[in-house]
């Protein structure tokens, strides 16, 4: 490419930065909805001038800047020297992007992965270190201080050499080799600038292994539950009163837990599965996925699959890698978080597993009391304790000085109060800010474990609370709930709602851990699943705090498992990978079942108005498949969305409406809070008790259904005419954080598609409810299943692509096979991989 031409394209990306860049918010920072009308919160026109504008000068953008990328990128070819490595380690790269490392050494092949991530994934990685430091506003000026001065009130960006030196030596050896790795790129003449660096004026500065211990916790963190929906659950207390017991949530009865016995333990005896304790019971306190044993397998192999859901971006967060030490026998393949030396998701020779988010409580709001002669004391049974007092510097882009922020701690936490807007004085008690690094020890032993026991006690010590399932070649399957869960003293404490800090008596006594956190060894079903879905029964002696999501996915999983099974068919692993794309939803069956008691008087009320009596007919007959051809499924989601505004808008105003539905209560946490997943459970249970306090008020059953009705068709024909399909308006967008602002949208994020399912099925798609019907919520980035018999025969799909640079063949090349529901295999053995191969890096010392 000519001079000339750089520096035009140079010129033009300036130009689109100092244009667009000032309004642009990360991916963790949303636009507030509180103060909106109702009208300007439904979707965009397709048809709106300023949309046909950027649709036609996007493409030709885009065109450019892959093109200016493009000509300073590289591949991952050719031979490199390396300084520390022991050996030569060979990279091959198959057609869809994903590496095979090769090393004799497990620090070379760290060192490796180090490098790789570099040269994939820079501009994330270095997004995802000022973020953990909580250094966004030095990026992206004024519009990140909010998020910055949340995440240095939780102290990640003072972890650093006290938390590396408890690790161990070969775990600090592997991190400092990491880190080698990386910089070894950025070092090289293969390193080329990121658009996203010149875009944003970043400089380029070397890894240390501190970045890589503050990745850590903010992955951790963000994994975690909990006190957000504490706030939004006692704003709606305080807002509704005796009539909160209406709308609270509530799991759905006939909806699956994840263990009836949270400790059923099984070893095989004389060819018979018995019963026996775990080895773990004696000990003191401390997304979608499934295992099926080869009993109920085609093959007679365990098949395990796992398909985590997490908001859509370019790139995922996931990186698909597989790496072999040939020394120690390591041999491990799956997924990895770029900024960590880990495999998080996947499997090696002996044993694999997948991970699900548990929604166990882990964290708690505390109100504290200030002493009103001094307001750096706080009150603690009948003492007044002093605060401990820090002081941030906050660098912001445009600003000459930067900005002071003094931070509070208390005995529980750091006080959170004034960033949150607050109107009492609360800290945050975290089991997650609060623990150990070792956790990304105990991650990266799960990986090197060849049997169940060494499995076991390396899932007690990872931090959050995952649901970790397992399976090995020796056909055992397992389920192992990780990490901790704190156990609250006091009457009426039970995290639901923010604890009193200074009577001493809603306290955290200890935790639940270890042996004692629910996990199961070859239960006698055969299979073992979680979707986020309910732990325990209600009613087990066992109390683990939080909530969970309605159960509708798993209800829908263990209806296929136990539908193929009742039949005497054997499981496949196509099966499993097809499940993994299944939009039937059984909370839209349950809604309809509540609606068809009222169709002859809303039949009666519609009466005249054609579309929406045949609309209600259509709705009527819906069989809850929500497919992107159905125009049922968009009078289902339609209805059931005008349906909740009509019942609580009039009688709970706007904004206590969004916290009801969902609407988090500041833009760097989980958006939406854990009570969004209740929106549809709380509407059917409404509507099954018309003479309720919510539906009453809102005019009876029958009204709120007939106008719902005319609201959805007047909103379906006003924006689609007479095309109804389920994908015009349930659409998908893989968002860079330079798009989030036209048009910088249509030069680096990925979309938008045409998507089945919703919140409440398997292929989960989930929607916000300040966009209605986008997916701008959650959905499946990764899926992966695989057959212990047969681990050559793996599949997985990762979606937009391996890249994070755009103009490289594999930014956006797997989209195809993901929007299919297909995968790519998972080549194992060296054999299948040179078949498959791309481009080969060699390093040498």
């Amino acid at each position: 490419m000519g001079k000339l031409t750089v520096a035009l394209l140079v010129l033009l990306l300036s130009l689109l930065t100092h244009i667009f860049l000032p309004s642009i918010r990360s991916n963790l920072i949303n636009e507030d909805v509180r103060g909106t009308t109702f009208a300007s919160r439904l979707p965009f026109s397709p048809n709106e001038p300023l949309q046909r504008l950027y649709n036609l000068i996007g493409p030709p953008l885009k065109f450019l800047v892959q093109l200016f990328s493009s000509s300073y990128s590289s591949s991952l070819s050719g031979e490199l020297v390396m300084d520390g490595l022991r050996g030569k380690v060979e990279v091959v790269v198959d057609e869809w992007g994903v590496p095979h490392i090769y090393a004799d050494d497990l620090r070379d092949m760290t060192m490796a992965m180090g490098y790789v991530h570099a040269h994939e994934r820079l501009f994330q990685m270095e997004f995802h270190r000022h973020l953990a430091a909580g250094r966004l506003s030095e990026l992206f000026g004024p519009i990140a201080v909010n998020t910055d001065v949340l995440l240095r009130q939780l102290k990640f960006e003072k972890k650093g050499e006290k938390e590396f030196k408890e690790l161990s030596i070969p775990l600090r050896e592997q991190i400092t080799g990491y880190v080698k790795g990386v910089n070894t790129y950025l070092q090289s003449d293969a390193f080329h600038l990121p658009v996203e660096f010149r875009l944003l004026g970043i400089e380029v500065r070397e890894w240390t292994d501190i970045d890589v211990i503050r990745h850590a916790y903010l992955i951790a963190w963000r994994m975690s539950r909990g006190w957000n929906f504490e706030i939004s659950r006692a704003a709606l207390i305080d807002a509704t009163g005796e009539n909160f017991h209406e709308i609270d949530n509530k799991y759905p009865e006939s909806n699956p837990v994840i263990a009836e016995n949270p400790f059923e333990y099984n070893v095989l005896v004389n060819g018979t599965w018995e019963s026996t304790f775990s080895p773990f019971l004696t000990k003191a306190h401390g997304s979608n996925n499934w295992v099926v044993s080869g009993e109920h397998t085609s093959t007679g192999g365990v098949m395990l699959c796992n398909d985590p859901h997490v908001p859509l971006t370019v790139p995922s967060m996931w990186y698909e890698m597989h790496g072999e030490a040939s020394s120690i026998d390591y041999r491990m393949t799956g997924v990895t978080v770029p900024g960590l030396p880990a495999i998080v998701i996947g499997h090696n020779q002996f044993l694999g597993w997948g991970i699900t988010l548990s929604w166990v409580d882990m964290e708690d709001l505390v109100l504290e009391k200030i002493n009103p002669s001094n307001p750096l004391q706080y009150e603690f049974k009948g003492k007044w304790l002093d605060m401990e007092v820090g002081e941030e510097l906050i660098n912001v882009k445009g600003e000459e000085k930067p900005r002071v922020l003094t931070t509070y701690t208390t005995r529980n936490g750091p006080l959170i109060s004034p960033t949150l807007k607050l109107n009492r004085a609360t800290s945050l008690r975290s089991t997650i800010t609060n623990s150990s690094p070792q956790f990304i020890e105990h991650l990266i032993a799960m990986s090197r474990a060849t049997n169940w026991d060494q499995f076991s006690q390396s899932v007690i010590g990872v931090a959050p609370t995952f649901n970790i399932v397992y399976g090995d070649v020796k056909g055992n399957i397992g389920y192992w709930l990780s990490g901790s869960s704190p156990i609250r003293t006091g009457e009426g404490y039970n995290g639901a709602q923010p604890a009193i800090g200074w009577t001493g008596e809603q306290e955290w006594s200890g935790r639940i851990s270890g042996g004692d956190m629910p996990h199961l060894f070859n239960p006698k079903k055969g299979y073992i699943f979680t979707s986020n879905n309910q732990i325990i029964p209600k009613d087990h002696p066992l109390k683990l705090s939080g909530i969970s999501c309605n159960g509708y996915r798993g209800k829908r999983i263990e209806e296929v498992f136990d539908q193929k099974i009742a039949a005497g068919s054997k499981i496949t692993l196509e099966d499993l990978t097809a499940l993994q794309s299944d939009v039937v939803s059984h909370g839209a069956k349950d809604f309809l079942s509540a609606i068809a008691p009222f169709t002859d008087q809303v039949r009666g009320l519609l009466k005249g108005n054609t579309l929406a009596m045949d609309a209600w007919n259509t709705l009527l007959a819906f069989d809850g498949a929500l497919t992107v051809d159905s125009s049922a499924a968009s009078l289902y989601e339609a209805a059931r969305y005008f349906s909740m505004r009509l019942i609580f808008e009039p009688q709970l105003g706007l904004n206590m409406t969004n916290t009801l539905l969902g609407v988090g209560p500041h833009p760097a946490l989980a958006n939406p809070s854990e009570i969004h997943d209740y929106d549809g459970v709380t509407l059917t249970r409404l509507l099954r008790n018309p003479t309720g306090h919510w539906v009453t008020g809102a005019g009876g059953a029958e009204k709120v259904l007939a106008t719902a009705m005319v609201q959805a068709t007047n909103w379906l024909e006003r924006n689609l005419g007479d095309d109804w399909s389920y994908g015009r308006i349930h659409q998908v967008t893989f968002k860079h954080t330079l798009g989030a602002k036209q048009p910088l949208d249509r030069i680096f994020s990925v979309g938008p598609f045409p998507i089945g399912g919703d919140g409440d099925t398997v292929q989960q798609a989930g929607m916000k409810t300040e966009n209605m019907y986008n997916v701008d919520g959650w959905a499946t980035h990764y899926r992966y299943c695989v057959d212990f018999s047969r681990l050559d025969e793996g599949q997985s799909i990762h979606a937009p692509g391996q890249s994070g640079v755009i103009g490289s063949a594999h930014y956006e090349d797997l989209i195809p096979l993901w929007r299919a529901g297909k995968t790519h295999p998972m080549l194992w053995n060296k054999e299948s991989v040179k078949k498959y191969e791309e481009s080969i890096l060699t390093l040498v010392p």
